[in-house]
């Protein structure tokens, strides 16, 4: 009995080595081609006040990006994305400002993905109204500050890819 199962699980192990190497060949390769769009979400609320330049920020790809039918970024995947512009609102009502460029992502074969992509937004410019105040009513206005720049968490950054990727699935 005890033979008789060792033989059937050697059996086993020798015809799961012989189709090992026929594994890449029964693999199917799809092209991604240059210019893809791949929608980036944004996990977090960013501002010119908490952030700084060369930070990195959690976003994922929204959707599954499909080719030929086939899954080839899988949704939820991570993103790779860092802050290029932070800056704080300042006096006289000058308004803060925040940007992020998008970089790259995951394949659902892990190969990188590179992405390009950015956004930039700025806070409310008060300038006009500061100064304005500042010298007809009260001179303690011309210390207003701009709005601050936020990318709220949720929004959707469309990307897209840099070049045409060979991506097995």
């Amino acid at each position: 009995m005890q033979k008789a199962l060792i033989k059937k699980i050697s059996k086993l192990l020798i015809l799961i080595f012989c189709l090992q190497p026929m594994s890449p060949i029964l693999a199917e390769v799809i092209t991604l081609p240059g210019g893809t769009t791949v929608q980036c979400e944004l996990k977090e609320t960013i501002s010119g006040t908490n952030y700084y330049v060369g930070q990195r920020i959690r976003m994922v790809v929204a959707n599954d990006v499909k080719k030929n039918g086939e899954t080839v970024i899988q949704g939820g995947s991570d993103v790779l994305a860092e802050v290029v512009t932070a800056v704080k609102p300042k006096a006289l009502g000058k308004p803060g400002e925040i940007g992020i460029v998008i970089k790259s992502t995951t394949a659902v074969d892990g190969s990188t993905i590179s992405l390009s992509a950015s956004k930039v937004n700025k806070g409310e410019d008060k300038s006009t109204m500061s100064v304005v105040i500042g010298l007809f009513l009260c001179i303690f206005a011309l210390f207003m500050t701009g709005g601050d720049a936020t990318l709220q968490a949720g929004s959707i950054i469309d990307a897209n890819t840099v070049t045409e990727y060979d991506i097995t699935t």
